[in-house]
């Protein structure tokens, strides 16, 4: 069977966005039938190799979705291969092969990170097919959680750093009040006790958005839902503030989505909440409307008259608890993504210091359902 041309239907797929599987076989026969076998189940876009080197070459030069290699190379060893796999992408699933059946080598392969060892003369297209989905489905299931660690870990780490802070604080401030009762000072007793409430109320805020950011990680429900009663609810939530500021909310007509209503609510009120406490307008205003539809999704902008945001600050903004005491650029922002990411969109954002802040949300239309 010639090479080229076994291969040559896999390649006008590359446009249907197919999984990209890298075959590293040094047997020309059956580096063709596996590769046909992957073809004709509709498994991917092979590209097939002979060689560990070949493969780390592809491997560091392409997006990979799955590797299929041989366990016995002419002049190599496969483990070693997957070995070094896996340093450059841990997550990347890798399925052995292997001429004979050997439960020692095969618990060796899945001890050194393999998602599956499969024996060749027993191979099968259903087989192979299924080997490549459970492989991919385990391999990103291990990737979401290793990041949820790893914000879990970054979550807990601020969590400690920015109570702590107030809370010394409110110490601090009540062993001078003591020393101030002793001298009856009741202008700076009333001062520190001021401060205290307010350091206190700093913390017990802060609280608040660290249990609404923890929650976000629960599976939710999307249903249609108006987005112009979700502005609209954001606003009542934040009624006070809003007369306090004599602020002007100018809400377009928006359209419906696929969405979830309490997160929504919390997304437009942190971002309209943003819009007018980094204002130093004597009217703040803020502006939603709707920027594109499409039939997958909808885009709305969120705009104000602000502060605006340093440009070499926009890549940052929405990091993670990056910086959560009193700065809504922090927690506030954080949690906009993290309510983005749950619904398969996106936010971004476009400023220009001093001139106000533009947020762009893309959420799924209804006709994506």
């Amino acid at each position: 069977m010639n090479s080229n041309l076994a291969l040559a239907p896999l390649v006008a797929k590359t446009a249907l966005n197919l999984r990209q599987v890298l075959l590293v076989e040094d047997n020309e026969d059956d580096r063709e039938h596996i590769a046909y076998m992957i073809q004709n189940a509709d498994s991917g876009v092979v590209k097939a190799v002979a060689t560990g080197t070949e493969a780390l070459d592809h491997f560091n030069t392409h997006h990979v979705d799955c590797v299929i290699l041989d366990y016995r190379l002419e002049y190599e060893d496969g483990l070693a291969i997957l070995a070094k796999i896996k340093e450059i992408e841990p997550y990347c699933p890798v399925i052995i092969l292997s001429g004979q059946g050997n439960e020692r080598l095969a618990a060796q392969s899945i001890k050194e990170g393999a998602a599956d060892y499969l024996i060749k003369q027993r191979l099968t297209e259903t087989q192979l097919e299924s080997a490549i989905d459970s492989a991919m489905s385990r391999s990103a299931l291990e990737a979401k959680v290793a990041e949820q660690e790893k914000e879990r870990q970054q979550f807990l780490s601020m969590l400690v750093h920015d109570l702590r802070s107030p809370l010394q604080q409110v110490f601090q401030l009540g062993t001078l009040t003591i020393g101030e009762l002793e001298h009856e000072n009741l202008v700076n007793i009333k001062s520190g006790i001021r401060r205290q409430v307010n350091i206190a109320n700093k913390a017990a805020n802060l609280v608040v958005a660290l249990e609404e950011y923890a929650l976000l990680d629960r599976e939710i429900s999307l249903s249609p839902i108006s987005l112009t009663d979700i502005a609209n609810a954001a606003c009542s939530e934040l009624g006070n503030l809003i007369a306090e500021r004599n602020a002007v909310i100018d809400i377009k007509e928006l359209p419906n989505v696929n969405g979830n209503e309490p997160q929504l609510i919390q997304l437009f009120r942190h971002l309209i909440q943003n819009g007018l406490e980094y204002n130093e307008s004597e009217t703040p205003w803020v502006g939603i409307k709707l920027e594109s539809e499409g039939e997958e999704h909808v885009t709305i902008t969120v705009n104000d008259n602000g502060t605006g945001i340093p440009t070499d600050q926009l890549s940052t903004i929405f990091a993670p608890l990056q910086r959560l005491s009193g700065d809504s650029h922090g927690i506030g922002l954080a949690l906009c993504q993290k309510i983005a990411d749950c619904h398969d969109g996106k936010i971004w954002c476009t400023s220009i210091e001093g001139e106000g802040s533009q947020f762009h949300i893309r959420l799924p239309a209804m006709s994506a359902s």
